[in-house]
This record gives C-alpha cells, sequence and structure tokens, in this order.
C-alpha cells in the first residue's frame, strides 16, 4: 500500500487560506504540514484545527522558514512545496528548485512579485495595459508629479490585495501617497520588508474583473472569471464580487488569450493565477498577475457556482495530478458575496437574493493593537440569485 504524499503549504495569508488548505488536503487524502508566522491568524486557526497533531511550525518571519527548509532535506520530507500566498512565491520557487520539486514559474519569480518587472514583460509580449507615467524611489521624485495628467492611480511595486494604491485627482493626493509608500514597513504576514519603490500610472476606466486560472505543466486547464466591485473612494475598497458573470463570446476570448500570454510569456510552470484585468470599450487592459489563490471569499464562491476548489487544484498540480471539479449545487444562479465594514452594518440582502453563508471576521491577536480602519471587513454574506438581481447587492455604494 503506497504512503500517503506529504506537503508544505508555506505561509498562507489569512486565517480563512489556512483553513482552506486544511480542508482541501483533507478532501484529497494528502497530509499537510504547515510553516505559518509565529503568533498570526493563519497559526492560531492550525493550532485550533490541527490541535496536537505536531504538523504546524511557526517561524518569526519567512525569511527563517526559507532558511531552516534548505538544510532540512526537504525532497525527502515533502512531495511538494506549495506558496499559501502572494509574498511566499520567491521562496517556495527557490525551495522547490534545490530540492526538485515543482515551481511555480519557470523564470525569475519577480514576474509576479514586481509590478515594475511585471509591466516591462507584458509590455514586450504586446499585452495591453495602463500607461506607466513614472516610478519613484525617492522623495525627491515627488517634484515630476506636477506635471502629470490626472487622474492616475498610485500604487507600491511588491505589495497584494489592493494595499497602498490609490486613485489621484490631483498632484497633493498623489505626493501623499507616495510618501505613504516611501515610508520603511513590513509585510504582517510574512515579515518581508516592503521594497519602498512605486509606481504611477494613468487611470483606466471600465468594469474590473479577475481570471482565476489553473495552470499545469505551463498548460492553462481552468480559467474562472470574477466580477469585482469597489466603494467610490480613492483607496478602492473591495465590496464583493460575483462568480458566473455572462460575457460575450468575443470577450471570453479575449479573456483566455490573455491569460495564455501570460502563461507563456511570464513562464508559468504550475500554479493557480489571479489575474486582474479591465474591460473598456471592447479591450481588455492587464491590471496585475499574482502566483495566488484569490482572497476575499472568491475562491468560495467560485467552488459553490462551478464545483472548482482552487486550494484542491494548486495542491494536486504540485502533485503531478489532474485537479478535478467536485459537485456543485447554483450553476443556474450567479454566487456573490458581499464584504460589510463599519459605515455598512445596517446593510440587509435585497429580498430577491438568497442568503446561502455568512461569514463573521474575527481580528486575531495579531491585529488587535492595529488600528480600527473603516476598510476592515467585518462580515461577509455570500448569496444565489440571477444576475440582475445580484447587481443590487452593490448598488448601496
Amino acid at each position: 500500500m503506497s504512503l500517503r504524499k506529504r506537503i508544505l503549504v508555506l505561509f498562507p495569508l489569512s486565517k480563512e487560506a489556512a483553513d482552506r488548505f486544511l480542508r482541501a488536503s483533507r478532501k484529497l487524502k494528502v497530509d499537510a504540514y504547515f510553516a505559518v508566522q509565529e503568533h498570526g491568524g493563519a497559526h492560531q486557526t492550525l493550532k485550533e484545527l490541527e490541535a496536537d497533531s505536531g504538523r504546524v511550525f511557526g517561524f518569526r518571519s519567512l525569511e527563517e522558514a526559507e532558511t531552516h527548509y534548505k538544510t532540512s532535506n526537504l525532497s525527502e520530507r515533502f512531495d511538494a512545496v506549495v506558496p499559501g500566498g502572494e509574498y511566499c512565491v520567491p521562496s517556495s520557487d527557490r525551495l522547490c528548485a534545490a530540492a526538485g520539486l515543482s515551481r511555480s514559474l519557470n523564470g525569475q519569480t519577480c514576474v509576479v512579485r514586481d509590478k515594475s518587472w511585471m509591466r516591462r514583460v507584458a509590455s514586450r509580449a504586446g499585452i495591453s495595459q495602463p500607461k506607466v507615467l513614472m516610478t519613484f524611489s525617492k522623495p525627491c521624485q515627488i517634484e515630476a508629479l506636477k506635471d502629470l495628467n490626472y487622474p492616475v492611480v498610485v500604487k507600491p511595486t511588491d505589495r497584494c490585495g489592493g494595499q497602498q494604491v490609490r486613485i489621484c485627482a490631483a498632484p497633493q493626493q498623489a505626493e501623499a501617497a507616495v510618501l505613504e509608500i516611501l515610508k520603511p514597513s513590513r509585510s504582517s504576514t510574512t515579515g518581508i520588508e516592503h521594497s519602498r519603490t512605486g509606481l504611477i500610472e494613468e487611470l483606466v476606466g471600465g468594469s474590473e474583473y479577475s481570471a482565476e486560472c489553473v495552470v499545469k505543466d505551463g498548460d492553462l486547464q481552468t480559467v474562472l472569471i470574477t466580477k469585482k466591485f469597489t466603494d467610490n473612494g480613492d483607496k478602492c475598497v473591495e465590496i464583493g464580487h460575483l462568480a458566473g458573470v455572462h460575457l460575450k463570446q468575443s470577450e471570453l476570448r479575449d479573456i483566455e488569450l490573455l491569460c495564455s500570454q501570460i502563461v507563456t510569456s511570464f513562464g508559468v510552470n504550475s500554479a493557480v493565477l489571479h489575474v486582474e484585468f479591465k474591460i473598456a470599450d471592447g479591450e481588455l487592459y492587464l491590471i496585475e498577475v499574482a502566483a495566488r489563490i484569490a482572497g476575499g471569499l472568491i475562491p468560495r464562491i467560485h467552488e459553490l457556482h462551478s464545483g472548482h476548489n482552487l486550494e484542491m487544484a494548486l495542491i494536486s498540480i504540485k502533485l503531478g495530478l489532474e485537479p478535478r471539479p467536485i459537485p456543485f449545487h447554483y450553476r443556474d444562479h450567479l454566487i456573490g458575496v458581499r464584504h460589510l465594514r463599519s459605515p455598512d452594518l445596517d446593510f440587509t440582502l435585497p429580498p430577491v437574493l438568497t442568503e446561502v453563508e455568512n461569514v463573521v471576521h474575527v481580528p486575531c491577536i495579531a491585529d488587535t493593537n492595529l488600528p480600527t480602519s473603516t476598510s476592515r471587513r467585518l462580515l461577509s454574506i455570500i448569496f444565489s440569485g440571477k444576475e440582475e438581481q445580484c447587481t443590487q447587492a452593490f448598488e448601496t455604494c
């Protein structure tokens, strides 16, 4: 009788992500071990779920974890290393390269961690994207802001989840956004120091979407499309998503072409990609690419809608297996999620929609010293309905 496969999940991004990776491994009958940041949300969740199994290892930082596993005969202990979030991809791929395990990318991982690199590679591949107006790494470059055409988008090169992305209508707003990015800071989930660099782009209009792509051995196998909804503020706070939206056949072909171009030009090997793009006047514009599973309960709404479990897919392809959808229930309806923050707590789901689940976001111990933020999610409601009805859940913002 063959031994069960063993995987190392490296620094899952959140409590929800840790929970989903653990459940996915159990469904696949795979033994999952976790390297996480000590005392973080993922660490707490896994300790509660795994009790004293000895499969959860706390580290002060991702760098410390990588150093530990470099010298621990990794290939003899694990059959795959699974990156638990965007920050982990470089460390995961370095460990996999040294141990002869399946990597996320065949080439340099900076193409999915540094947005300046991403823009250059996408440009060489002929992919449409917002024009980069300038890059910055020093306060002295602020003087050039007065010469830009506004509005613009200011963003850091190496953060995820929309952190510190700002829409700026005037030089004063852009200056404040640039200075914020130039401050020293570290990732709260990995301990990695941010680069303190950024770029300023033209603002492209249109509706925003993402494609959740499953890629195995360089072959694009699955593309799931998500529509994104944000508030009307300059911070572009995500208030929800929809799975199952209907698009024109020409748009679907263009999306698949875009994802295929990314797989080829970025050198993707075996990974789940989160590709953000906008559709404006019938043309697609690439916003950014991450070699990670989407956040914000996007994996859950796709699992409910189409049966694709992205965590199970990622574990499978890292082990060289074919990912298989699980039974689904809602394909005739769209599945959406509406995130509620402190200003939204009087929200009620429109009666034409059906609540499927709700998730209460409880701050972890590591978050208790952070200032209260009006953008922090407190509750998320997952719902189903027809397409024309589902948009009502976002019309109040």
